[in-house]
């Protein structure tokens, strides 16, 4: 549902909904991303919440690695932080908060298959950071002036 639909339809302020990064499994074809959306109550209201695989990620295929789980949290950043999985049931005040961080899927195929400018295509959009580039697919990438590119010689040896 658009956010604009819902701020219309319900009492809630989305605050963040971004594409979460390094959410997709690894792999020769990476796993799709899931997003991050943050939201705040404006008034009281009851919110009912269903979230599933919490506790065991999306698992890869063909030798792909394991998307990122889901995560619900409610008070995030407080000392009454509590995640939250399957079916809840909550009262929320005005002022609360509610994350909903939906987990990716699994990658498929050799992640060292993947070509590393398509991983370099990822980092530069955005959809996976330059530490999960070099440790889950063995690209290296650096910044030279305000571009990143490609370190050939350096992913040749994290790939072998």
């Amino acid at each position: 549902m658009p956010v604009e639909v819902i701020e219309e339809r319900y009492p809630v302020r989305v605050t963040k909904y971004e594409l979460r990064q390094d959410s997709g499994g690894p792999g020769k074809f990476r796993g799709g991303l899931g997003v991050e959306k943050h939201w705040k109550a404006l008034a009281d209201l009851n919110i009912v919440s269903v979230v599933e695989r919490t506790k065991d990620a999306p698992f890869g295929l063909f030798g792909g690695g394991q998307g990122k789980p889901n995560i619900a949290i409610l008070h995030p950043g407080t000392p009454e932080e509590k995640r939250i999985g399957k079916v809840v049931s909550y009262k929320m005040a005005a002022g609360e908060e509610w994350h909903m961080i939906t987990g990716g899927a699994g990658g498929w195929g050799n992640r060292y298959e993947r070509d590393p400018r398509a991983v370099l295509n990822d980092v530069v959009k955005g959809y996976v950071s330059l530490e999960s580039a070099k440790l889950d697919y063995g690209v290296a990438i650096k910044l030279v002036g305000d571009e990143l590119i490609l370190d050939e010689a350096e992913t040749l040896r994290l790939r072998q």
